[in-house]
């Protein structure tokens, strides 16, 4: 027995070595046009995947082929799976995310009925098929059911990958046709490096609620070959974006964008990219698109490509090597320049608009030239190289020299002021009319910001910052030396030019810290978010501080202290970003920013009361330096507090930062 399955593990071997010797649009088509073959009927079969069992007591299992090789299983039952988290990190958001979603959790453990499974994948077991009744019938409502899943990859995407650019590397997918609802369960040690359980459910909002649409709530997500706090490799990083876009009419524009990837660790023959294809920007609205037109080599060969539910696969005429740059070209058109609500403006922002990769594989310069028809205005990241009009066009062209990871491009009926100090650019950009005494203040406000946050973060980082009105309320974002902050911002109370709305003098210096916060220093995975997002909000607070305002410090401790309560009966700070509460999506945003703001900012404040204000300010300037322009992650935040005070941090991170107590 054990020779028939050495056998069969060495025939998928070299199945998929054959899958890597073949053309891209060959094992694209080998994945997308699959069928059944021979079927076997079987008693207590069982497969076991990473933490996943799946039980058939009774039923048949029939050979999935893609062309003429096998490339799955299908699964027709009853039968039963089982999957379990061993991840102790997890296990809280595990339990609580299965409570919202109306799943049944015991301890660690899922366990769920099914009608039929499809497996895809290597190192499946081995089935001797015959001839039998077909179960073609179960597989094409499987196949229907996944097919409405939205806002995920396409299955065949990663399968393709993993084909061409790791073949022995084990990749496995399940489609769980559960007995009350569809799951996917995915075991990927090629690109991510970790196992997802995830479960499907129509969507909670307006947007098509009564379609039968699926949408993905992740359960559960475990490492694969690497501890759980040690981000995955990465594959390839995007070193450098060149965008050349043209609003051509309203909603319509042009891109041609021109990207350098460098491929990390191994050679690569395809890449996958996050881009937009159909997407919903406004609820009960059509939908607005992405077309790929072509996408190119350096040379100007013309490369294979699949763009379908937001994933673009890419095939590389030749390998590209490992340390070694590859260009590729991508003419993009289409309705994409939304503007909300009919709104005077459009944003392209930190979102997959250009073909992306996981924002831990970016760390590019950036060039950008816009043409928008007058009387819009348009702001992008970087430093102004012109900005001019021809004819009915506003054009601006802007460069970067900096390894950033998230830019955005803004244009509409805006009208804006500048002013330069000690070397810096601050615009100011309001919505439609001229506001001039928002200009002066929040130039004022920046202006003071940056001259302060260098005694105690370093050398500020960019030539030029743009403050752009955004028209709505509540809440700020930072592209690369961009400031989007809502409208409250312009509005200073009757008779106090200064006086903002409560909070909004935080908020829009909490932005400004991201330039440093999330610019100079990354974020190393979605689990060291806080070092963005806390420490930005620490050091606003203690720039209002330095500037004669202790009173908004003092009130944001006694703010970060209550609302990080809210967080702590969900969950630890690490796990934040993997809340799920799609029946109450307001409570699941508050228990987020009451971990990755509220308690990591708080902590902060515990750790300068502590070490005083000469070392703790000490602390924050060397975390800058020393990780400047690279991402940080909390176990070199541990590192540098051990170096610096030659105390050992780690129980005191594994109580308060790993665990829900609070310090006092």
């Amino acid at each position: 027995m054990r020779s028939t399955i050495r056998l069969f593990l060495l025939s998928l071997c070299l199945a998929h070595a054959a899958f890597a010797a073949s053309s891209f649009d060959e094992v694209l088509k080998k994945q997308q046009g699959l069928t059944l073959g021979g079927m076997a009927s079987v008693t207590d079969f069982k497969v076991t995947v990473g933490h996943m069992t799946i039980t058939l007591p009774a039923g048949s299992v029939s050979i999935v082929k893609g062309g003429e090789e096998q490339v799955g299983l299908f699964l027709n039952g009853p039968g039963t799976f089982t999957y379990e988290t061993v991840n102790k990190d997890e296990l809280t958001v595990f339990q609580y995310n299965a409570k919202t979603n109306d799943q049944t959790v015991r301890g660690s453990t899922v366990q769920e009925s099914f009608k039929s499974v499809l497996l895809r994948g290597n190192g499946l077991p081995e089935v001797t098929a015959g001839a039998g009744s077909s179960a073609t019938e179960a597989f094409n409502s499987l196949r229907q059911t996944f097919a409405r899943q939205q806002l995920a990859d396409p299955a065949e995407h990663l399968l393709v990958m993993a084909a061409m650019n790791a073949p022995q590397a084990r990749v496995v997918r399940a489609d769980i046709e559960g007995a009350s609802r569809p799951y996917v369960y995915l075991y990927d040690d090629a690109w991510t490096h970790q196992e997802l359980f995830s479960l499907l459910r129509h969507p909670e909002s307006r947007i098509n609620k009564d379609s039968s649409w699926y949408y993905t709530t992740i359960l559960s997500m475990q490492a694969i070959g690497r501890k759980e706090r040690v981000a995955a490799p990465v594959h390839v990083i995007l070193t450098d974006l060149d965008v050349n876009l043209v609003n051509t009419d309203k909603d319509d524009g042009k891109m041609t964008i021109v990207e350098t990837l460098v491929p990390q660790g191994r050679a690569a023959r395809a890449l996958r990219f996050d881009l937009y294809s159909d997407y919903f920007f406004d609820i009960n609205r059509e939908p607005k698109h992405f077309y790929v037109r072509s996408v190119t080599d350096e040379a100007g060969n013309k490369l294979p490509f699949h763009h379908e539910r937001g994933s673009l696969l890419v095939g590389l005429g030749q390998p590209a090597e490992a340390g070694k740059p590859v260009k590729l070209r991508f003419e993009i058109d289409g309705d994409f320049l939304h503007h909300p609500e009919g709104s005077q403006y459009w944003e392209l922002g930190i979102e997959p608009w250009f073909p992306s990769l996981p924002i831990e594989h970016h760390y590019f310069t950036y060039h950008a030239l816009v043409k928008v028809k007058k009387p819009y205005n348009v702001f992008t990241s970087g430093k102004t190289i012109r900005r001019e009009s021809d004819g009915d066009w506003n054009i601006l062209e802007s460069k970067l020299d900096l390894p950033v990871d998230a830019i955005a491009i803004l244009a509409g009926k805006y009208q804006f002021d500048e002013e330069t100090q000690n070397g810096v650019t601050v615009r100011v950009a309001s919505f439609v009319v001229k506001n001039a005494q928002a200009y002066k203040t929040l130039r004022g406000l920046a202006h003071a910001a940056i001259e302060t946050y260098p005694t105690f973060l370093g050398p500020f980082p960019f030539d030029e910052i743009t403050v752009i009105e955004k028209n709505d309320y509540g809440y700020g974002q930072a592209p690369a030396g961009l400031v989007f902050i809502t409208k409250e911002a312009f509005t200073p109370k009757l008779g106090d030019a200064n006086a903002f709305v409560q909070g909004i003098n935080r908020r829009f210096a909490h932005e400004i810290a991201h330039m440093y916060w999330g610019h100079v220093v990354k974020t190393g995975s979605e689990q060291d978010q806080w070092i963005e997002e806390a420490f930005s909000d620490y050091s606003s607070a203690l720039f209002l501080k330095m500037v004669g305002r202790k009173g908004e410090y003092d009130k944001a401790l006694v703010n970060w202290k209550s609302d990080a309560r809210d967080g702590n009966r969900v969950t630890i700070i690490p796990m934040a970003n993997h809340i799920s509460n799609p029946g109450d999506p307001l409570s699941r945003a508050i228990a987020r920013q009451g971990l990755i703001y509220a308690k990591g900012a708080y902590l902060l404040s515990v750790l300068h009361r502590e070490l005083g204000d000469a070392q703790f300010l000490t602390f924050l300037k060397s975390f800058q330096k020393s990780f400047r322009w690279k991402r940080g992650t909390t176990d070199d935040v541990m590192g540098l507090l051990q170096f610096m005070t030659k105390k050992d941090y780690g129980p005191w991170f594994e109580e308060y930062f790993y665990g829900t107590a609070m310090p006092k």
